[in-house]
């Protein structure tokens, strides 16, 4: 049941953005002050669900079943997914703290990344089952569409600093993940896939 609730928020994120974001507008002044519950009902799961897909997905792709190279694609999944998660939070948070807001917002941020990067989760679990569509990669660019729509009823970025916050929170968002998959290949040659 829990799956099929998350499910339906991602599919709603990405294709109805800005209903969604007014309702989790609605809900975040409470649901802030318990982030633990987003972890365990919202982010953790996301990322659960793209690691034991990641493992699965090497029945689908490869002739024979590897446990090493299956524990290693779900090993990067789940780094580049945390770790490139609180560096877009942090990062926001910075941005947030510098240019649009006068107090530090770390856990809106958080919220605010889980949620644009709905997308990325869902790329993350098909690829995982089908390995050689990486021009789906390209679908991606849609995230600036989701963080437009969540900068104004969610974020409370007033309507003149929106293409800014846009352009700024998208490239967060889409390009941690990606750089702290990068910086794993290079430091660890051994993660290459």
């Amino acid at each position: 049941m829990m799956i099929k609730k998350l499910l339906e928020q991602l599919y709603m994120i990405i294709f109805q953005p800005a209903k969604t974001w007014s309702e989790l507008a609605d809900e975040k002044e409470e649901e802030i002050v318990d982030n633990d519950s987003f972890f365990k009902t919202y982010l953790y799961p996301v990322i659960g669900i793209v690691a034991l897909l990641t493992f699965a997905g090497v029945f689908f792709h490869k002739k024979e079943f590897s446990v090493e190279l299956a524990l290693r694609l779900t090993i990067n999944a789940l780094i580049s997914l945390f770790v490139g998660f609180y560096l877009a939070s942090h990062l926001l948070s910075e941005m947030m703290l510098k240019f649009f807001s006068d107090k530090k917002q770390y856990k809106l941020c958080q919220r605010f990344i889980a949620y644009s990067s709905a997308l990325i989760y869902v790329m993350y679990m098909v690829l995982a089952l089908f390995s050689g569509y990486n021009f789906l990669l390209l679908i991606l660019l849609y995230t600036v569409y989701i963080v437009w729509e969540g900068a104004v009823s969610y974020m409370q970025i007033p309507e003149e600093q929106r293409i800014n916050f846009t352009m700024f929170a998208s490239a967060i968002v889409l390009l941690s993940p990606f750089i702290i998959k990068w910086i794993m290949f290079m430091t660890m040659p051994g993660m290459k896939v």
